[in-house]
Parts: C-alpha cells; structure tokens; sequence
C-alpha cells in the first residue's frame, strides 16, 4: 500500500541511523504532552462562528446552533490535523478529553437549545411531536448514526492498523449533522 500524507511510520534502531534515516522519508512526529493551542483556539472559535451561523427558508430559521458548529470544525480540524499531525500536534491524551468532553457537550448543547421550544411544543401537539420525534429519531439512525462509542473504540486498539476507521466516523458525522438540523426544525415546524 502506498503511503499517505499523514500516515505514521514507528522505527526502532540505533539513535545515529534512525536520525539519518528520518529526514529521508518525512519528519518526526512531536514526542511531546503538549497540545498546540492556537490550534485548538482556532477550531473552538471556528465552531462557534460555524454555529451562529443561521439560514431562513420559507420563514423557519434553521441553524447548526454552537453543538453542530462544534462538530463541523471538529471533523474539519481533525481532517487537517490527521493529514499534517506535525503542524499541530496533539497528544493522545488531549485527543482522548475532547473525545469525551465534546460528545457530552454537543449532547447538551443541542438538548439545551431545542429543550425549552420542544416542552411548549409538546403541550400544544403531542402526536405531531411524537410523530416528529420517531422522524427525527430514525433518520440519523438510517444515515449511519446508529454506533456505539466504546466498542468501537476498543476494536480501534486492537486493529493492526492503527487510526482513524472511516466506515465509522464518516456516516457517525452525516447522521449527527442530521439529527443537529432536524431536531429544532421539527419542533419549529409544529
């Protein structure tokens, strides 16, 4: 298989030739804990801007709010990242937080923006919420959505190959994308 940009290759030898060596065939990866924070400053903020972001069709504002801004720039500045991880680096355990604080936040986030609406919703239609809501439930569901975090997480530790599995994370991206613009829209549109 031919290599890639971004691809991580571990040697092991002597000091003296696998310095030579390494200028030969790429550069060394940061051995480092420390994160690149401009780095991790721009894709929050990116987020954030994404997030405000707001379109308005046939009269219904619809918008990623600060959760679904968040998760584009993630998959954005994760993309950069894994193609030139010595730009920016990022150590594992930085990684790891973001993973887990930013699911629980993205989770919240898009509870706490269609929260209020979907209570007065629901007590004005509660056959069209629920209707809306088994809508808004499978379609993510059919676009991929349907993971389980921590399995895949531990069959990524014990794969030869290690990183990113795209059969994963790209329909896990698109459903939650999905789900992030259906949910206030179908609370807006009942």
């Amino acid at each position: 298989m031919a290599a890639s940009t971004g691809d991580v290759l571990t040697l092991a030898g002597p000091a003296d030739r696998l310095a030579a060596t390494v200028p030969l065939i790429g550069t060394l990866a940061s051995q480092g804990n420390r994160a690149d924070i401009a780095f991790l400053a721009a894709g929050l903020l990116s987020g954030v801007l994404i997030g405000l972001l707001s379109l308005t069709i046939k009269g219904l504002p619809v918008t990623l709010s600060a959760g679904g801004g968040a998760l584009i720039a993630g998959l954005a500045f994760g993309w950069c990242h894994a193609r030139r991880p010595a730009d920016a680096p990022v150590p594992p355990a930085a990684t790891q937080i973001m993973w887990d604080f930013g699911l629980a936040s993205f989770c919240a986030l898009v509870g706490r923006t269609a929260g209020p609406q979907a209570a007065s919703a629901l007590g004005r239609a509660g056959l069209t919420i629920l209707v809306a809501g088994v809508v808004v439930t499978l379609l993510p569901q059919l676009a991929g959505a349907q993971t389980q975090d921590a399995a895949h997480a531990g069959g990524l530790r014990s794969r030869r190959k290690p990183g990113a599995d795209p059969r994963f994370h790209r329909p896990y991206a698109i459903g939650n994308i999905v789900l992030t613009v259906l949910g206030p829209a179908i609370v807006a549109l009942t």
